[in-house]
């Protein structure tokens, strides 16, 4: 995989298709690749794979999961602290959000603050809205569009409105229970697109230090 086409991230976070309003589940759509490179958007060093092999559409398509168990609303809300390995630059990932939706589904609200440290030694702010939340069981999958971006505290100029997207999975309280977050992923075109398809991408890992409520309504 060249570096240009490994892309994920580390961050602090719609709108509908006609099935999703009537309560159907949505078409699964394949990934859309972003079109400018993640190297303009925020600085050369910054692309970060999700695996070590290309990721094709077999790889990232959601399991079946019956039209019941998507719930048609929610809110989320937690902060995460995420190690991750040298191939993917991501030395120390932390980030809060909170997601509510409103209106129609998978349409949501609320903020996203991320604050990351690579291997290579650049420190990386981001700060995001949320657009989209898809909920099925305890687990999250939420888009945003980024409003500011920061490298070693120099703005980029590229960054606003570019997508994002990430996936967490409450699993419950008590000592000795760690939540599940993924990493960041601007691989997306569209946000809206990850919420509607719900794919196995990002990958999630265990965080000790998260602390993540997913609440279905």
């Amino acid at each position: 995989m060249s570096s240009r086409s490994r892309v994920a991230i580390l961050a602090f976070a719609l709108c509908t298709t006609a099935a999703a309003c009537e309560g159907r589940r949505p078409d699964l759509v394949a990934p859309h690749r972003a079109t400018a490179s993640i190297e303009a958007l925020l600085g050369p060093g910054d692309t970060q794979a999700i695996e070590s092999a290309d990721v094709t559409a077999a790889d990232v398509t959601a399991p079946d999961v019956a039209p019941s168990d998507i719930a048609t609303g929610g809110q989320a809300s937690g902060h995460t602290d995420t190690f991750a390995t040298p191939t993917q630059n991501v030395f120390e990932q932390r980030y809060s959000f909170n997601a509510r939706s409103v209106g129609a589904y998978p349409a949501a609200r609320g903020e996203f603050e991320a604050h990351s440290r690579r291997f290579t030694g650049e420190a990386v702010v981001i700060h995001a809205e949320v657009t989209c939340m898809a909920i099925v069981g305890s687990q999250a999958y939420i888009g945003a569009r980024i409003t500011k971006a920061t490298v070693d505290q120099v703005e980029q100029p590229n960054a606003p409105g570019v997508a994002l997207v990430f996936n967490v999975r409450d699993n419950g309280e008590g000592d000795g229970v760690a939540d599940d977050a993924s990493l960041f992923y601007l691989g997306y075109t569209s946000e809206i697109a990850y919420c509607n398809s719900r794919p196995l991408i990002p990958v999630m890992r265990p965080s000790t230090n998260a602390n993540v409520q997913v609440r279905p309504e």
